[in-house]
C-alpha cells in the first residue's frame, strides 16, 4: 500500500498524541514494506527521533516556539485570524502552506489511503476522493464545553469558538471510511453524539522492547519509592498528583515513614513544585531524557487520575517494565485487565493507600502483580500487535474501495 500520513506533530515518542503515527509508520515500513509519505508540523526547539529512515517526511509550520522564534510563532498564529471560516479561525494547526504541500503530493502520488491523526487536521482532506481514516478522541467537544464556566472574557470567547468549531468538525467524521478511537468507553460516548460514523476501537500500545524489566535504576534513587509520570503542566496530571498527595499520601507516610514520592515529567507547575518545597519526601524531577530509570526505581507506580479520557500510556509503560500499579478507575481506563491480578484498581482513597502500603511491604506481591502486568501488555498492548490491527483495517478499506 501507499499511505499518506497527515500529522499535527512530527511523529515521535515523547508526545502521546503522536505515538500512533510514529509506531504505525515504523511497523508498516519494516513489516509490510509499505510506501509511506508523512506530512507534519514540526515544533521549534524539539529534538525528534528521525522517522525518515522509514518514510519520506515533509515538515512545515510552527505551532509553538521559544527564544528568538517567538515573533515567527505569533505571526503564524495571527495569520489565521483573518479567516472567515470557523473551522480555520483560531485553528493553529492549519496553514495554507501545508494545504499546498498536501495537494502537491496528491497530484504527484497515487495514494491508496490517508491517515489523519487529529481532528483539527480534518480541513486538509475534505473532498479528497481517496479512502481516509481519522483518529478521534472523546474529549474533542466535551472538553471545550467548559468555556461556559470560564470567567476571563477573552478566554471564554476563544473557547466558545473552539467548541463551535469542534461540533462542526465532528459532523464531518461521517466523511471518513473509518474513524479510530482508543477505548470502548470513548467509542460509546462518541457514538452517542455522532451515531452515523464507522468507528473502531484500536488501543494505544507500548514498545515492550524499550520498556522492559530489569532496566538500570536512576542514580541515587533507592528505597520505598512511589512514582508518577506525566507532563506536569497538564491539568489532569496536576489534579492527579494533588489528589494523591492530599488524600492518599499522608496515610502511606504514617505507615512507611521513609517513603518517597517521585513526580517525573516536564514543565511542573508552581503548585506541583510547591509540594517538594514543603515536603522533602516529595521529589519533582522536571524534564528527564529517559523515564525508564525512574520507572525501574519504582516500588509502586501510581495512576491516581481524577479526570481525563482515553488510555493512559504511562500506565502501560510501567506495566511493561513489570511494575505493580495502583490506579483509580480513570487511571486504568481502557486497559482490559483483571483487578488485583494485573494491577490494583480502586476509587477509594483509603483503599488506594492501603494497597500501596501492602505492596511496599510485600516484595513477593509486587513481583507477582508486576509479572502479570508485563504478560498482559505483551499479549494485548504491544505496538506491534495494535498497529497490525490498524494495518488490517487499512487493507480491508483499500480492497473494498
Amino acid at each position: 500500500m501507499k499511505i499518506l500520513f497527515i500529522c499535527h506533530d512530527t511523529p515521535n515518542t515523547w508526545n502521546p498524541l503522536a505515538y500512533r503515527s510514529y509506531y504505525a509508520i515504523k511497523y508498516f515500513a519494516e513489516k509490510y514494506d509499505d510506501e509511506i509519505i508523512c506530512i507534519a508540523y514540526k515544533k521549534d526547539n524539539m529534538n525528534y527521533p528521525s522517522i525518515e529512515k522509514w518514510c519520506k517526511l515533509d515538515t512545515c509550520g510552527i505551532i509553538y516556539a521559544g527564544g528568538d522564534t517567538t515573533f515567527r510563532a505569533v505571526k503564524y498564529k495571527l495569520s489565521n485570524l483573518s479567516s472567515k471560516d470557523i473551522v480555520t479561525l483560531f485553528n493553529f494547526y492549519y496553514s495554507d502552506k501545508m494545504k499546498r504541500k498536501i495537494i502537491e503530493y496528491i497530484h504527484k502520488e497515487s495514494f491508496d489511503i490517508i491517515f489523519v491523526d487529529y481532528f483539527l487536521m480534518l480541513p486538509y482532506v475534505e473532498k479528497l476522493n481517496i479512502p481516509k481514516v481519522l483518529e478521534v478522541w472523546d474529549e474533542v467537544s466535551t472538553a471545550w464545553q467548559k468555556f461556559k464556566n470560564e470567567r476571563n472574557p477573552l478566554k471564554k470567547t476563544i473557547r466558545a469558538m473552539q467548541y463551535i468549531r469542534a461540533k462542526k468538525l465532528e459532523k464531518k467524521y461521517a466523511e471518513f471510511d473509518m474513524c479510530v478511537t482508543v477505548t470502548q468507553l470513548d467509542k460509546n460516548s462518541i457514538l452517542s453524539r455522532i451515531p452515523n460514523i464507522n468507528l473502531s476501537v484500536i488501543p494505544y500500545g507500548v514498545d515492550t522492547d524499550y520498556f522492559t524489566p530489569n532496566f538500570k535504576q536512576a542514580d541515587g534513587v533507592e528505597g520505598n519509592n512511589v512514582v508518577f509520570v506525566g507532563s506536569m503542566n497538564s491539568p489532569q496530571n496536576i489534579y492527579a498528583v494533588k489528589y494523591f498527595y492530599d488524600c492518599i499520601y499522608p496515610e502511606i507516610k504514617k505507615h512507611i515513614p521513609n517513603v518517597k514520592f517521585y513526580i517525573v515529567g516536564r514543565s511542573p507547575s508552581k503548585e506541583v513544585l510547591q509540594l517538594a518545597v514543603k515536603d522533602n519526601s516529595v521529589i519533582v524531577t522536571g524534564f528527564v531524557e529517559d523515564v525508564r530509570p525512574y520507572l525501574a526505581s519504582a516500588s509502586v507506580f501510581v495512576a491516581p487520575m481524577v479526570g481525563g479520557v482515553g488510555i493512559k500510556t504511562k500506565v502501560l509503560e510501567a506495566m511493561a517494565m513489570g511494575k505493580a500499579v495502583v490506579a483509580t478507575p480513570l487511571g486504568a481506563r481502557g486497559i482490559e485487565c483483571t483487578n488485583k491480578k494485573d494491577m490494583i484498581i480502586t476509587d477509594s482513597p483509603d483503599e488506594f493507600a492501603e494497597y500501596v502500603i501492602k505492596l511496599l511491604s510485600e516484595e513477593s506481591l509486587r513481583y507477582k502483580i508486576g509479572k502479570n502486568a508485563r504478560k498482559l501488555v505483551i499479549e494485548k498492548y504491544s505496538w506491534e500487535s495494535v498497529t497490525e490491527e490498524l494495518h488490517n483495517a487499512f487493507e480491508e478499506i483499500v480492497y473494498r474501495s
